[in-house]
């Protein structure tokens, strides 16, 4: 009993003067103290000074890199990343996370920084427990499935995602690529691994979390412009996806069908949104006709009949109607379209 008594007396001594030296922020000599101890008070206790080191050094990084010292800065992250253990790598993402925001809207243009703040914002709020918006989960999983598959799990979140190592993220690789046509999936493999990561994460419907990643990539890649402007769009940016769309536009030699998403009609859509309606329409007398969904017809359809073009809109609904006689307010607007157009032709 009395030699228990004093192991417990010199844990107890060894915990207070680890505590002492953590204060003075020695935080490796703090730990030394705890050697020769394994109880879990003492685990708990090399836990915390793990974290405490963590903080210390990570908050010291964030003050170097907003001096611009990023030499400094780098450094005393790599100080932090020494103290890391699995359950502290949250601790260490959330650092180095925000320490990437700053350097993106430090670095890259006006409209990445634009749509990175509104993700931060979007974070911040999920963070303090308001549901993720509805609109959030109607795109498409088409990757998710597979990958779940290929990691061997029934399905996958976004943590699973957001911290996964590169080795991970490169066996989902070919999920990813699955996603878009052949000529555009080839340049997937030269995207890098956060591109990965952000594409899986947009379809796990936390574009709040893909942006930063996806912002951080080379935009002067097609396929990069898209889904920047497909995060953008999602978190409410309308602006900053028209930009990025442009970028696909002028680097894939026009607008294109990516599986069932034409990027003009998505760029016709974002300029309804703006208030735009005769850029809308510029944008889709581009778009091939039979190549424009049921819904973006109908739209067609209705900007041609608003810009007093009832003939064109006729022969257009006329032509949706025939295809699609199910379609939903087709019927009325093509009975509206000759109405006008006979209308017009009586004058």
């Amino acid at each position: 009993m009395a030699l228990l008594d004093a192991l417990l007396l010199r844990e107890r001594r060894a915990i207070a003067r680890a505590g002492m030296l953590a204060a003075a922020h020695r935080y490796d000599d703090a730990l030394t103290e705890l050697h020769d101890f394994e109880s879990d008070r003492v685990a708990a206790t090399r836990e915390g000074l793990r974290a405490a080191a963590i903080d210390h050094f990570g908050a010291a990084a964030e003050r170097a890199a907003g001096r611009s010292e990023g030499p400094r800065a780098r450094a005393r992250l790599d100080r932090a990343r020494r103290y890391v253990t699995a359950t502290l790598r949250p601790r260490l993402h959330r650092i180095e996370w925000r320490l990437r925001v700053q350097q993106l809207c430090h670095t890259r243009a006006e409209h990445l920084a634009t749509l990175v703040a509104a993700a931060e914002a979007a974070r911040a709020e999920i963070v303090a427990g308001t549901p993720p918006p509805e609109a959030w989960s109607r795109g498409g999983q088409s990757a998710i499935a597979t990958a779940a598959a290929l990691m061997g799990a029934e399905a996958i979140t976004a943590d699973d995602i957001l911290y996964a190592d590169d080795t991970s993220l490169r066996a989902l690789r070919g999920a990813v690529m699955a996603a878009y046509p052949d000529d555009l999936a080839a340049a997937v493999p030269r995207l890098g691994h956060e591109f990965l990561r952000a594409v899986l994460l947009r379809q796990l419907h936390r574009p709040d979390l893909a942006a930063l990643p996806m912002a951080e990539c080379d935009d002067a890649e097609p396929l990069v412009c898209l889904e920047q402007a497909r995060i953008a769009q999602l978190l409410g940016e309308p602006r900053v996806a028209r930009t990025c769309l442009h970028g696909f536009a002028a680097r894939a030699g026009g607008h294109r069908l990516v599986r069932r998403l034409h990027t003009g009609v998505f760029l016709a859509q974002l300029e309804l949104t703006l208030g735009d309606e005769a850029r809308a329409l510029s944008v889709l007398e581009d778009v091939p006709v039979d190549l424009l969904g049921g819904r973006p017809a109908l739209m067609y359809g209705r900007l041609l009949l608003d810009a007093g073009r009832a003939e064109e809109a006729q022969g257009l609904l006329s032509a949706i109607v025939a295809r699609q006689p199910e379609l939903e307010g087709a019927a009325s607007l093509l009975a509206e379209a000759e109405r006008l157009a006979t209308r017009a032709r009586a004058l």
